[in-house]
């Protein structure tokens, strides 16, 4: 028994409610600069990257996902994901768009 209300009371100590004030600092990560996306857009045409391709870089730079994230939104492997990744860069760097990512 003892331990039963030292297990509920650890529960009632790490889960505490959140008062409003909490909500109002939280930043709504959905939002994003239209005008970044435009950059980086403008970035894929110039260095003439695949739809793949650039889906990698606005899904990485925009939103900022891993490739495992972006591998299941587009239903497709980890090593797709990283064959975009890869050629993307290559293909910036040709085209002096970056200098290391």
């Amino acid at each position: 028994m003892q331990t039963e209300m030292t297990r509920r009371n650890r529960h009632i100590e790490r889960v505490a409610p959140v008062d409003e004030e909490f909500w109002n600092y939280i930043e709504d990560e959905s939002n994003y600069c239209s005008m970044d996306e435009d950059i980086l857009l403008s970035y894929c045409q110039n260095g003439k990257l695949t739809e793949n391709q650039t889906k990698w870089v606005l899904y990485t730079f925009l939103k900022e996902l891993t490739v495992s994230e972006i591998a299941a939104i587009e239903h497709v492997s980890l090593s797709a994901v990283k064959n975009w990744r890869t050629g993307a860069k290559e293909k910036l760097r040709k085209a002096n768009m970056i200098n290391s990512i």
